[in-house]
């Protein structure tokens, strides 16, 4: 089981954190040991959707109801919601999606106290018991420093760098923006360069000349 960091990461049924967890750490991990068939299930279409949009066709991905009747070596479960509620907690559901893997099951879950009381927080007490791995993520974003759990970290950075703002999330960013605004600025001044040039040798010498005189 994967827990990501702490933060409120869902968007809707999407939840772009769990997503790079998976690709970052979970795929690359089942690769490592042999893993080729490996299937990735949610609840949610929005979910399956960012998925295939991020991962391409290179593993199947549905939700759990339409993966039922099938299996995978491995199997990676993404849980997607903040708190988990009534859908996705659904204990039959969750009994589809882990009796999908053959060999292998990881779940992606949101490092969120209240989870702990759902049929995935009881999942988490069983894989912990057994002595399963339980990996706290180490996925992160420059900007979980404007949750309040990371007050500490925030300040340690905005020591680091410089600020240009009265608001934190400004000065966070601030670093981010400074090479996507020269990187525009030098493409423009490419892009001028080259329509200067494509007047002077197509354009100018075909322009008619008039002699008012």
């Amino acid at each position: 089981m994967y827990h990501t960091a702490p933060g409120n990461h869902a968007r809707g049924h999407m939840n772009q954190r769990q997503i790079d967890v998976i690709q970052q750490e979970i795929l690359p991990a089942l690769s490592g040991q042999g893993y080729r068939e490996i299937g990735i299930i949610t609840p949610y279409r929005d979910q399956v959707a960012a998925i295939q949009r991020q991962l391409g066709d290179t593993y199947e991905v549905a939700t759990v109801h339409k993966f039922q009747g099938r299996e995978k070596d491995a199997i990676v479960l993404a849980s997607v919601d903040n708190v988990i509620g009534d859908f996705v907690d659904d204990p039959n559901m969750l009994n589809v999606a882990v009796s999908r893997a053959v060999k292998s099951l990881a779940v992606v879950i949101s490092d969120n106290k209240e989870n702990e009381k759902t049929n995935y927080g009881d999942l988490a007490k069983y894989i912990k018991y057994n002595n399963f791995q339980i990996v706290e993520s180490k996925v992160f974003s420059v900007f979980d420093l404007l949750y309040k759990g990371y007050y500490r970290q925030r300040m340690d950075y905005l020591k680091k760098h410089k600020r240009v703002s009265e608001y934190d999330s400004e000065n966070i960013n601030f670093p981010r923006l400074v090479p996507l605004v020269a990187m525009s600025q030098f493409r423009f001044e490419q892009l001028h360069r080259l329509a200067t040039r494509f007047f002077h040798f197509f354009i100018e010498p075909v322009v008619p000349q008039f002699d008012f005189q």
